[in-house]
């Protein structure tokens, strides 16, 4: 067996499965011991220190593409989750250095890594309030999918829906898709009430660009974020969305599900953005970077 090869058959059970994949050269130089090398730097501690300075010197037109392209090598190099690389605390520089800059509000890449940091918090749908009041991803439509997505993980349909409708009458791009979205949530809803509350795996649900890898049925449910004692039923079922596999957490009993309407008031549950919540609500959730369950590796894509 090739050496590099057999490395990356010993190692693999400490690596993160990435939904882009990792390059398996990149794997095993991170996966290599660290032995100082006669006190000199390693390849990947070089190549951090080159971003470092590269973020302090650009001078271009497009600052964002440094740390695009930071993030991905330390999603890469760092493959036990991103705590050795700090990820998160690269994630939440970056938000926190353009959270002003207007020029990226509906850039995608901007919009991802809000995305990726909101999947390691405990209080995600918070980031999402908070890009809502700010304009960040309003003309993206996986903005709105994301924060839906998140609230129908809390039980929350109704604001859901109504997450999804407003998306769709600002017509965030392409609002194709967040209209088949929307139609696809309403079925699992509607389908969830008739049986139960036991919600069914869609085949419909085609991957988005954001990534979350997350414990499954040890997340709390419901807006107190109470794990359940007993992990049957609902609690054990998942789907699988392009943002991950999570628990879904099924209507309260009784409770019929209605559509939101923009033409009932009462539905309106979504505050207008005001702008006012300038500080993102970074020092108040906790991460989640490295307690995420390994994936199937038959399911994880390896690059050459």
């Amino acid at each position: 067996m090739d050496p590099m090869e057999n490395s990356w058959e010993l190692s693999k059970e400490n690596v993160q499965p990435l939904r882009q994949g990792r390059k398996i050269a990149n794997l095993t130089a991170a996966l290599q011991p660290v032995n100082g090398q006669e006190g000199g730097l390693t390849r990947v501690q070089q190549e951090k220190q080159a971003f470092e300075a590269e973020l302090r010197m650009y001078s271009g037109d497009d600052p964002f593409s440094v740390w695009d392209r930071y993030i991905k090598w330390t999603e890469q190099n760092f493959p036990k989750g991103g705590k050795d690389g700090s990820l998160s605390t690269l994630l939440e520089r970056c938000l926190l250095f353009f959270k002003d800059d207007k020029r990226y509000s509906n850039d995608h890449r901007y919009l991802q890594a809000w995305i990726k940091f909101a999947g390691m918090t405990n209080q995600p749908v918070d980031i999402y309030n908070f890009l809502h009041d700010q304009a960040i991803g309003a003309q993206v439509s996986l903005f709105w999918e994301a924060w839906a997505w998140e609230l129908e993980q809390e039980g929350d349909t109704k604001k859901a829906d109504a997450v999804y409708m407003e998306g769709i009458q600002k017509q965030a791009q392409p609002v194709e898709l967040l209209v088949r979205k929307q139609k696809e949530f309403q079925a699992r809803v509607a389908r969830a009430t008739l049986e139960g509350g036991v919600p069914q795996q869609s085949a419909g649900m085609s991957g988005t660009e954001a990534q979350r890898v997350t414990l499954g049925g040890l997340r709390g449910q419901g807006k107190k974020h109470q794990a359940p004692v007993s992990r049957t039923g609902a609690s054990t079922k998942v789907y699988s969305t392009g943002l991950g596999v999570k628990p879904c957490a099924p209507p309260q009993v009784g409770q019929a599900f209605s559509v939101f309407s923009e033409d009932n008031p009462q539905d309106q549950v979504i505050p207008a953005p005001t702008g006012e919540w300038t500080n993102p609500p970074l020092p108040r959730v906790t991460s989640r970077e490295n307690t995420h369950k390994p994936g199937k590796w038959t399911e994880a894509k390896i690059e050459g």
